[in-house]
């Protein structure tokens, strides 16, 4: 298990109160462990992990262990996301606005109060393709239909 998870939702909006209540923030340690050592038994791609029980031990039960901060940009191509070749100002369309928003939720490791410091992580946890992206869009990726997805994400 890794120091950190990271959930990023997508969207042309801010998560709202009801699919922050449908995703499962909430951390309880137990039932983790009990994921993990199925995963293991069950999965061949899990076969191999080292469950780590300081790491399961520092999640607190019952607490939400994350921050939520939301982004919006004017723009649907921001500059400190173009690659160094794209030299246009915006992409997709010709005519009305085209909003892009970047929500990000990341553990809360440093103090809360400096949210440029906890920022700074996630984006480092996010560009080392350490997240889980949380589209809440018509059809959301499933397990049904990718028995892999679930592995695969981390």
């Amino acid at each position: 298990m890794d120091e950190y998870l990271a959930i990023v939702f997508t969207g042309i909006a801010r998560p709202t109160d009801e699919l922050l209540k449908r995703v499962p923030f909430l951390v309880r340690r137990n039932k983790v462990r009990a994921a993990l050592e199925w995963l293991k038994r069950n999965n061949i791609l899990y076969k191999d992990i080292t469950i780590s029980e300081h790491n399961l031990q520092s999640y607190k039960d019952g607490e939400i262990p994350y921050l939520i901060s939301w982004h919006k940009d004017d723009s649907n191509n921001p500059v400190h996301a173009r690659a160094l070749n794209d030299d246009r100002t915006a992409i997709g369309t010709s005519t009305g606005p085209c909003a892009f928003s970047v929500n990000g939720v990341a553990f809360d490791m440093v103090n809360p109060h400096n949210l440029n410091a906890i920022k700074a992580i996630a984006a480092n946890h996010m560009v080392k393709g350490e997240a889980l992206a949380v589209p809440h869009g018509e059809t959301p990726e499933s397990l049904w239909h990718n028995y892999n997805l679930f592995p695969n994400m981390f």
